[in-house]
């Protein structure tokens, strides 16, 4: 409800045709990516690494490589102590979800897939602005401070510092969503083509932090 990005077309009139509304496969694509971040919190049980695992597949064959983002950050975080025994398995999910259809791929279209999907679709994207998108580098600032957009920009900062100063800002679950946030703003800026769909897994992570906020400034205090 905080954003008016999810669900309306082009808000304030600006290019942006991709939303939860509209028969793209963006809404697919974030769901498995948040079931992969969600499990990613309970890698020290199988069930989970398996799940996260296999919804980071789904996510990245859905739509982009940024589906392995929550698998990546939590390998990186060491979220609990006992994570590592169950980590590999949850790679290895991931794997056997992606690999079958690369290798189908490879196998049927050869060279051509190869050039087209990780040189055009990858890598001249990032490296280059294309079709004409070649906005600079604080365009998604530009977007999330658009009214039109993201109507409260303010309330996102605010609690980004309130999570910082609390003594729970030590957790490792907390750094997992301000790393997933702001991996998924600074990957889209430092992508050379800009859309303003790129943005759209931020949301439900900086919905998490202005939700965690919330919830301490009205939890009850102890006396």
């Amino acid at each position: 409800i905080s954003t008016n990005h999810l669900f309306v077309t082009n808000p304030g009139g600006s290019f942006s045709t991709h939303t939860f509304r509209s028969a793209d496969i963006d809404s697919m694509h974030i769901l498995f990516l948040m079931i992969s971040f969600a499990a990613a919190t309970y890698l020290h049980r199988r069930p989970a690494a398996i799940i996260c695992g296999i919804a980071a597949g789904l996510s990245i064959l859905s739509k982009s490589p940024l589906g392995i983002l929550p698998l990546l950050m939590a390998t990186t975080l060491q979220l609990t102590k006992s994570t590592k025994h169950h980590m590999g398995l949850a790679w290895i999910s991931a794997a056997a979800t992606i690999l079958p259809w690369y290798i189908w791929m490879s196998m049927r279209f050869g060279a051509s897939f190869l050039t087209t999907h990780f040189g055009y679709h990858l890598a001249t994207r990032i490296s280059l602005p294309l079709d004409g998108h070649d906005k600079p580098l604080w365009y998604y600032i530009k977007v999330l401070t658009g009214r039109h957009f993201f109507l409260s920009w303010e309330w996102l900062v605010a609690s980004a510092v309130y999570l910082y100063l609390q003594k729970s800002f030590r957790d490792t679950r907390i750094h997992y969503v301000f790393a997933m946030t702001l991996a998924t703003l600074i990957i889209p800026t430092l992508t050379s083509t800009k859309l303003a769909w790129y943005l759209l897994p931020f949301y439900p992570f900086a919905a998490l932090i202005m939700g965690a906020a919330t919830a301490g400034l009205l939890k009850p205090k102890k006396v």
